[in-house]
């Protein structure tokens, strides 16, 4: 949900349409629209339109800039390969998706997604004592239609959002504390000395025990690793 909604999930079901994917970060894709190929051709080359507007974005054209709510779709119509002239202008494929309109009884939904870090399990390399990084994710939303003037006017609206709060980490490779001062023992790949050997990188020694003199280690190369922080005792 709020992400290509039934869109993707209808193409995955077409032969030939490969597994839709998430693209950029939230400020160049706010509405989390899902890229895809088909039939082996590229990610622009699919035309999404909502009620017959064109819904790629201008700028990402294998992005959708507006996702309707799973809630607000009626049909979703995926043509590949041999669209007709009413539905050309991509060489992948013709997406239209169908809003639902009001009927002349009320009808509704509502629904809430939650997920937070509770509910997860602790990270494996995670250092002892240290607890569960924040995640709390929150999407929801509905949707209402009725009638305006019975059999005549209608109408109907559909509302989602996404609230999502979490802290950012990863896990990194980083140096030892032996390594920042040069020695490279640990390590069974050797390191040459770059002074050695011709221009085309042949006849290079390396340096003995594995261990670059510190005179030899560049200034502004060490300043630079001293702003890495040093690495978390692996717990077993």
């Amino acid at each position: 949900m709020g992400e290509l909604s039934g869109v993707a999930y209808a193409g995955d079901a077409v032969p030939g349409v490969m597994p839709p994917a998430n693209q950029h970060s939230v400020a160049a894709n706010p509405s989390r629209g899902l890229t895809f190929n088909v039939n082996g051709t590229t990610r622009n080359s699919n035309n999404v339109r909502i009620d017959g507007a064109l819904a790629n974005n201008i700028w990402l054209p294998h992005v959708t800039a507006y996702v309707p709510s799973l809630d607000a779709i009626q049909t979703v119509s995926v043509v590949t390969a041999s669209a007709d002239a009413s539905e050309g202008m991509s060489g992948g494929s013709a997406i239209n998706v169908q809003i639902k309109s009001g009927t002349n009884s009320i009808h509704g939904s509502i629904f809430e997604y939650h997920a937070d870090s509770a509910m997860k399990a602790k990270p494996f390399f995670l250092p002892l004592g240290q607890g569960i990084p924040k995640y709390i994710d929150n999407q929801f939303g509905g949707s209402i239609g009725g009638h305006v003037v019975k059999n005549k006017l209608f109408y109907f609206a559909s509302w989602e959002d996404s609230l999502n709060r979490q802290t950012g980490a990863s896990f990194v490779t980083v140096p030892t504390e032996a390594m920042h001062g040069g020695n490279f023992s640990a390590s069974t790949t050797p390191i040459y000395d770059p002074l050695s050997g011709s221009s085309d990188g042949t006849g290079r020694t390396a340096f003995g025990g594995n261990i670059i003199p510190t005179n030899r280690i560049d200034k502004t190369g060490q300043a630079m690793l001293n702003f890495v922080a040093p690495p978390t005792p692996w717990r077993p």
